[in-house]
């Protein structure tokens, strides 16, 4: 469960939230990678310590229980999911 609390609202809507408390297991057994764009601290992933910073990606397995716990500035994150090997690459990249 995750608890978001609004961090700025405009006009438009609200442009970022904080997590205020998440011990994510991801019923669809989604893998999911993080990126980190400002602030630090760290996640839990399976009860072990992952320090991150702005500009640290995490990568999730599917199943994995995970709680991201913000540092003293805070931890402002984007995170994306799919499920296992629904990726397929495309082009020359």
């Amino acid at each position: 469960m995750a608890v978001l609390c609004p961090d700025t609202t405009t006009a438009e809507g609200t442009l970022a939230y904080s997590v205020i408390h998440s011990d994510e297991i991801d019923p669809a057994g989604q893998e999911k990678v993080a990126f980190v764009f400002a602030g630090a601290g760290h996640w839990l992933v399976d009860g072990e310590q992952v320090p991150v910073r702005a500009g640290s990606f995490i990568r999730f397995d599917a199943g994995t229980v995970r709680r991201p716990m913000a540092g003293g500035d805070g931890l402002s994150f984007v995170a994306v999911g799919c499920p296992p090997g629904g990726y397929k690459p495309h082009g020359p990249f």
